[in-house]
């Protein structure tokens, strides 16, 4: 059974002749779709056609220059046309000048903006009328990790991709409504001809990307651009962060529970010692409650983590159990005047939690 079925959609890509694009291309076409590979290399655009038809999907090329706009939308308006629908739009198309800010020109600054941000503009500008006449679209915006933070050596190219994040909520709020959905993918350090020449013009950056990879089986991996055909592993990726998660909130399990256990073992004083731990875990109290609901959350979606959620949630009842002994044990010494924290303030209703 496959992951989904793409039979009959249109979908364009441009720069979808080579690198992240011909990947995402070829993914597109072993679901069903008919791919309209976009770039300005036609003998590449050629050589990524027959290799898509090869492994049994169906594609064509169309030459485009994507910093025209008349090239951009004659691409989108073309396949429309000739296939009487567009169903998917992927931006792709991007290039980067590495120089530091003080040396790039003016010329090179607009020459990447325009290749990276403002042709994919264009084309979902162009992309829209006909997705609105169908009733549905889907378009995905192509961004960098250079989205999210800068580089001293790419600052036209840092700028256009969080352009890219910003355009691409604009677009998604605005035409929710007509059932076309805009998102962002962001890759990290894919082996590309971009990246193969950011290797050569800058010093100790690839060893420096692959140094701060954490992940176990991929700390000092490149990864390869036909890992961006579908989609990843994403059930790994959840279960360490909801472990990781879970394993922090306990610690405020455990803190209660240890006030607690501390204040029943000493009996002569563990009223006014629960309330005053009490008091002062007042933030701990808070984080306890959240986790709870968290930890309910994860127990739906993760059968990994439920050995970890049944014990906090029996620390947490072990606490709250603890806290209402002790505050029905408060009760009692008020009323008969026995017990050192009697004549101390120490009532229910004083700072025990029920």
């Amino acid at each position: 059974m496959s992951l989904f079925d793409l039979s009959g959609r249109i979908a364009i890509v441009t720069g979808g002749n080579g690198g992240i694009g011909l990947g995402m291309a070829e993914g597109l076409a072993s679901a069903g779709a008919i791919v309209v590979l976009a770039g300005r290399n036609a003998k590449k655009g050629d050589a990524a056609v027959r290799r898509i038809a090869q492994a049994g999907g169906e594609a064509e090329f169309s030459e485009v220059d994507v910093t025209s706009e008349t090239s951009c939308r004659a691409l989108i308006d073309k396949a429309a046309a000739r296939h009487g629908r567009l169903d998917i739009l992927v931006n792709n198309a991007g290039i980067n000048i590495r120089k530091p800010p003080d040396t790039l020109s003016a010329a090179e600054w607009h020459t990447v903006i325009d290749t990276n941000l403002t042709s994919a503009f264009i084309c979902t500008h162009a992309a829209y009328p006909h997705m609105k006449k169908t009733g549905r679209g889907k378009i995905i915006n192509i961004g960098s990790m250079m989205s999210i933070f800068g580089a001293g050596f790419a600052p036209a190219y840092a700028a256009s991709k969080g352009g890219i994040v910003q355009l691409t909520r604009a677009c998604a709020t605005a035409w929710a409504k007509e059932n076309i959905q805009v998102n962002a993918v962001l890759p990290g350090w894919i082996d590309t001809d971009l990246t193969r020449d950011a290797r050569r013009e800058v010093a100790g950056l690839h060893e420096s990307v692959l140094a701060r990879t954490p992940a176990a089986g991929l700390a000092g991996r490149v990864g390869a651009h036909r890992s961006t055909n579908g989609m990843p592993n994403r059930s790994k990726v959840l279960h360490v962060s909801e472990g990781a998660q879970c394993k922090a909130r306990l610690a405020g399990f455990r803190h209660a529970l240890n006030a607690s256990t501390q204040c029943h073992q000493n009996s002569d004083h563990g009223g006014t010692c629960a309330i005053n731990a009490w008091r002062r875990s007042a933030s701990r109290r808070q984080w306890s409650r959240l986790a709870m609901t968290r930890l309910t959350e994860a127990e739906r979606n993760s059968s990994v983590l439920r050995a970890s959620c049944s014990i906090a949630r029996s620390c947490w009842t072990s606490t709250r159990n603890t806290f209402i002994s002790i505050s029905n044990s408060l009760s009692s010494r008020r009323i008969t005047g026995s017990g050192s924290g009697a004549s101390q303030g120490c009532g229910p209703g004083n700072g025990v939690a029920s």
